[in-house]
């Protein structure tokens, strides 16, 4: 006859730990109570902790979790997550360098975890079709200077803050601000209206609309 095996308290099996035998089930089959890693304590029979094949390894909430993965990989938002984590975050992608190669980063709160971003976003305005936008394109991404935009906006926000050579010189609009002293605002407005760079950094008042059509 072969031999009881003797599995002792404290015995694991994946996530599940042993806390006692506590008989046969209606086969035979010697039950084990054991707690799963999450806290959830169950009954499992000996047969299945010990199955070669499939052998039980939790008390399911392991499969919950990658369902819940798959299940984020195809919400809108969680997408919008990881696209801007990677800007940030991936030298190999072709626009880092947009981002991450010159400073652009993500705040550690939303870096760490997208219950928190989406908490932000669902507070904020989030609707599909909406894009993440930086309202001060040298900024971080971070709840202070992020918003939910439509692709009009997030275009004409991109065309105000690209890189702008003067003088040899070469810039974004937030720093050209911070080296005229001029506004970022008046600079925005005079480069959304088509006017050249010597009228853009023109630092007094624009005398009247020929002047700079001459």
């Amino acid at each position: 006859m072969k031999a009881r095996k003797i599995i002792p308290s404290g015995t694991k099996f994946g996530k599940l730990t042993v806390i006692e035998e506590v008989g046969l089930d209606e086969h035979s089959h010697r039950v084990f109570k054991c707690k799963c890693d999450c806290g959830s304590i169950k009954n499992y029979t000996l047969i299945n902790l010990t199955n070669k094949k499939s052998p039980t390894r939790s008390c399911g909430c392991m499969r919950n979790v990658h369902e819940g993965v798959k299940a984020r990989c195809k919400e809108a938002l969680y997408r919008t997550y990881g696209n801007m984590k990677a800007r940030c975050n991936n030298p190999n992608l072709p626009n880092y360098y947009n981002y991450g190669g010159r400073g652009i980063s993500v705040c550690e709160e939303w870096q760490n975890s997208y219950a928190s971003f989406r908490l932000w976003a669902l507070s904020h305005g989030y609707e599909e079709g909406l894009t993440l936008d930086r309202i001060d394109n040298d900024g971080n991404y971070e709840p202070d200077n992020c918003r939910w935009v439509d692709m009009q906006v997030q275009s004409n926000n991109t065309r105000v803050n690209k890189r702008i050579t003067y003088n040899g010189e070469t810039h974004t609009l937030s720093e050209w601000s911070r080296i005229t002293g001029m506004t970022r605002g008046k600079l925005a407005h005079r480069l959304k209206c088509g006017y050249p760079l010597s009228v853009v950094f023109y630092e007094g008042t624009l005398p009247n609309k020929r002047w700079f059509n001459v």
